[in-house]
This record gives C-alpha cells, structure tokens and sequence, in this order.
C-alpha cells in the first residue's frame, strides 16, 4: 500500500539583500539560489527519504523538468505517473528575500496551479491502492466535495490536512466538511488562532466534540516554543520540545517537514508523541540549511541526536 501527497510544486528562489526596501525603494540582491519545493514535493521527498512508498499528485509546467525537479524527484523513488505536466506553463513560483538579520518578503506566483490545480483532484478520486492521503490545496467546490466524498465513502483511508490553505480561504463550511473526513489536521500557531475565531470554538479540543468527527488528533507547530498535539484519545494535550539545530540558517518549509516526519511515525504505527519527537527532531536538521529537500539527514544522524534529546530509541 502506498502513501499519496496531494499539492503543489513550486520552485523556490531565495535570495539574500543587504536591506530590505522599503515602498517605492529599490535594494541590491547579492545572491538568489533555486530550490526544489512545493508542500507536496517536499512532503512526497521527506516520505519516500524515510523508506515509505509515495506517489505525488500535482500540477506542473514544462520547467518541472527543465530545472531536474522531475529527474530529483525520480532518483529518490517518488512515484510521479500522476504530475500533470502542462505544455507552455510554468510551475508555482515562490520568492523570498531576506536580509542578514533573517527579516524576509516573499511572493507565490501560482502560474499553472491557477487554472489547472482541479486535474490534480480529478485523478485522485480511486483511493485502492492508498492507506494515506496528504492533502494541503483544494480546487474548486464541486471536485473538492467530490473528493471528500470519496473519503468519507472509505473508512479505512487515513487523511492527513494540512489547514493554511483552506484558512486562506476563510470558507467554514468546507472547514466543517474537512474536520469530519480528516484523521489529523496540521496548523501553525497564527493558523490556529484563525482556525478557532472561523469555527467559534474557545478551544482547539472543541473540534472533537462535532458530530460525525473522525479526528485522531490535532497538532500545531510554535517555531521556538515547539508543537502540541491534541488527541482524542488522552485528555491532557502532549507538548513537544523544540530539539535545537546546530545552526539556524533556514525555517522555510519547516511545517511541511515536520508535518512529513510525524506522518512517517504514524504509518510505521507509533504513538502521538513519539510521532512528534521525531518529528522535531528530524526539522532540526533541514532548518540547518536552505531548501527541504537539499541535505536530508540519515538514519543515523536522526537516530543519534533524537537520543540525545529524548534518551530513548525509537
């Protein structure tokens, strides 16, 4: 059985100024790197470096295999028969620039995702061959309520949601319908704020108490402050502490990676807080450089430092 991520792809161009400008003003970029990236590919990347099969569900324009995203992405083993690829479209762009201070602005150019992200949904509405969808980006209202109707229909499949986008949105309703098709739903902090004040709740554990609702557990990440998860299953929430770098270079994309490590326990059957102490553990080391996918650590190294921390062996 397999895993399947449901997303985007973007490619990410970082750079580095000396100041950032301010409105109408104009700064010298001293250098702009391109990165893999996208929730999906660095979902997809992080499942598969981890020993899970994963196929990846998304949209891309011709550069996905001019810039050798296609040919990374096939060298890990990523399944990618099911990434539309557009003819005379360009992928998702993301920039961010960022001064010495770590202060950053960065911009998303949606480019193919704009008009053709639906396709992606469409090919997904046959789950057989999957135990677990990953899902951060929804297309238009009848495909999405299709899908979720699909996964409601298999009762055995697990969804994991990441929420950003459908916060984006600001639609309760689709919110609602999530919660109820979702086993575990992933937010930052900001996310969870806006979550609570969309559906009216005091609290995050208020979630559990919809009707219908399928929730395993909820789990917010705090940067600093690390993550906690909230389980139907026990009444206090689980905090997990944040395991440091050796250095801080980069937090871009550091959600999509823990949202990847704590999904990998879940497959392998562990326990929430295992899930996520390996899960901070494993961030710790991509935060150590720009681009997820660019130096993921290997067993060993996550095995030795998740000693250090937590003192025992998952």
């Amino acid at each position: 059985m397999q895993i399947a991520v449901v997303g985007n792809l973007t490619l990410d161009m970082l750079g580095h100024v000396e100041l950032l400008p301010g409105v109408n003003e104009v700064s010298v970029v001293r250098e702009t790197r391109q990165y893999f990236g996208g929730w999906a590919g660095n979902i997809a990347t992080i499942l598969q470096h981890l020993g899970l099969q994963t196929s990846l569900f998304a949209v891309a324009g011709n550069d996905f295999v001019d810039s050798g995203y296609e040919a990374h992405l096939s060298h890990l083993g990523v399944d990618i028969d099911n990434v539309a690829i557009i003819t005379n479209q360009k992928c998702a762009h993301f920039f961010e620039y960022k001064d010495y201070q770590h202060n950053s602005f960065a911009f998303f150019q949606p480019n193919v995702e704009q008009e053709y992200y639906d396709s992606v949904l469409q090919r997904m509405f046959d789950f057989s061959k999957y135990y677990l969808v990953c899902l951060a980006k929804f297309g238009s209202d009848e495909v999405t309520n299709h899908f979720l109707q699909r996964i409601l229909e298999n009762r055995k499949l697990i969804l994991a949601v990441a929420l950003g986008h459908i916060l984006y949105l600001g639609d309760k309703e689709l919110l609602t319908r999530i919660l109820s098709s979702a086993r575990y739903i992933f937010m930052n902090q900001t996310e969870a704020q806006n979550f609570l004040s969309m559906m009216g709740f005091n609290y995050l554990q208020d979630a559990f108490s919809l009707p219908g609702i399928r929730l395993d557990a909820i789990i917010t990440t705090q940067g600093e402050q690390g993550s906690t998860i909230y389980s139907l299953s026990q009444r206090e929430p689980i905090h997990i502490r944040t395991v440091p770098p050796k250095r801080l270079i980069s937090t871009l994309g550091a959600g999509d990676t823990y949202m990847g490590a704590f999904l990998s326990g879940v497959a392998k059957g562990w326990k929430l807080q295992k899930c996520g102490e390996f899960a901070s553990t494993f961030s710790s080391f991509v935060v150590e450089n720009e681009g997820v996918q660019t130096f993921l650590p290997a067993w060993e190294e996550l095995e030795q430092r998740f000693f250090e921390v937590f003192h025992y062996h998952f």
